[in-house]
C-alpha cells in the first residue's frame, strides 16, 4: 500500500469516527430536549387537570353532593406551585434545542467530510489496484515469454534428436492447457490476500 492510500485510509477511519460521535451527541441531546418538552407539557396538563378537578369538586359541594374540595384545592395549589419551574424548563429546552441544531450542522459537515475523504480514498485505491495490475501483468508476461522460449528450446532439441536419428521421449509443453486459466477458488483466495494487504499495510 502506498503512503497516499495509507494516509487516506487513516483519514477515512477518523472521519467515520467523528461522524459517529456527532450522531451519538445528537441522540443524547435530542433525548434531553424531548424530555424537557414533555416535562413542560406535563406541568401545563397538571395545572389544567387539577383546576378542572377542583372546579368539579366545588360545584359538587354547592350542589349538595359529597366532595373533597379541600384535597382538590391542595392538589391545585401544588400543581400551580410546580408551574413556577416552567420558565427555567423552557430556558433549558431552548438551550438543548439550540445545541441539537448546532450538532446537526456539525453532523452535516462531518458527513460531507466523510464523502470527500471516501471519494479520495476510492480514487487512491483504484490507482493502487491499477499499479498492482500493471506489475502483475508485466510479471505474467515475463513468465509467459520465458515459458514460450523454453518450449521453443524443447522443440529445437527434439529436432536435433531427430536429426541424430534418435527418438525424443520428453513431452511438449502446452501453455493453453493449464497456465492461463486459474480456478475460481484461486482467484477468490488471491482477492482475500490483496484485501488483507490493503487493510494492514
Amino acid at each position: 500500500m502506498n503512503d497516499t492510500l495509507k494516509s487516506l485510509t487513516a483519514a477515512l477511519a477518523a472521519a467515520n469516527s467523528a461522524l459517529l460521535e456527532r450522531q451519538e451527541a445528537i441522540a443524547e441531546k435530542s433525548s434531553e430536549r424531548d424530555t424537557l418538552a414533555a416535562e413542560i407539557a406535563g406541568l401545563d396538563a397538571g395545572v389544567e387537570g387539577a383546576e378542572l378537578a377542583h372546579a368539579a369538586a366545588i360545584a359538587a359541594k354547592q350542589l349538595g353532593e359529597q366532595s373533597d374540595s379541600d384535597s382538590t384545592g391542595k392538589a391545585m395549589d401544588e400543581a400551580r406551585l410546580a408551574l413556577a419551574r416552567k420558565p427555567e424548563l423552557i430556558h433549558r429546552h431552548r438551550v438543548a434545542a439550540a445545541v441539537v441544531a448546532g450538532l446537526e450542522a456539525k453532523y452535516h459537515e462531518a458527513h460531507a467530510k466523510v464523502e470527500e475523504v471516501n471519494a479520495a480514498h476510492r480514487a487512491a485505491l483504484i490507482a493502487e489496484l491499477n499499479a498492482r495490475a500493471e506489475e502483475s501483468l508485466a510479471q505474467a508476461r515475463a513468465l509467459v515469454e520465458g515459458l514460450v522460449s523454453r518450449n521453443a528450446e524443447l522443440a529445437a532439441i527434439r529436432g536435433l534428436f531427430m536429426e541424430a536419428g534418435e527418438r525424443f521421449d520428453k513431452p511438449g509443453l502446452s501453455l493453453h492447457d493449464w497456465m492461463l486459466n486459474p480456478t475460481p477458488l484461486a482467484v477468490e483466495a488471491m482477492k482475500q490476500r490483496i484485501r488483507a494487504e490493503l487493510s494492514t499495510e
